[in-house]
């Protein structure tokens, strides 16, 4: 999708923002302003003053949607039997 414009890539993504399959780790205090930059230009798309956080993150989410990375239908075709550390769910935070 890099030959469609941003607004078609952010509403192809967005499934996996909602679903969780992307986590923003809000645990370290030296990223939080940062995070909460980033948070704020992605819920203001597209009516904020800036785009480029939406443009580069759809792009990475749908690419690696594209390579079979990301998805939780995805998780469940790997063999995992021979892994026994513990899987933990993924959430989506949008804010503290």
């Amino acid at each position: 999708l890099p030959d469609r414009d941003k607004q078609t890539r952010a509403v192809a993504a967005s499934p996996f923002f909602e679903n969780g399959s992307v986590y923003l780790d809000y645990s370290d205090p030296d990223f939080r302003d940062e995070i909460d930059e980033f948070v704020l230009e992605l819920v203001q798309f597209p009516h904020g003053k800036n785009d480029d956080y939406v443009d580069t993150t759809t792009m990475a989410v749908l690419y690696f949607r594209d390579k079979y990375l990301v998805g939780e239908e995805r998780y469940d075709q790997f063999d995992h039997e021979d892994d026994d550390r513990e899987v933990t769910p993924r959430r989506t935070y949008w804010s503290r």
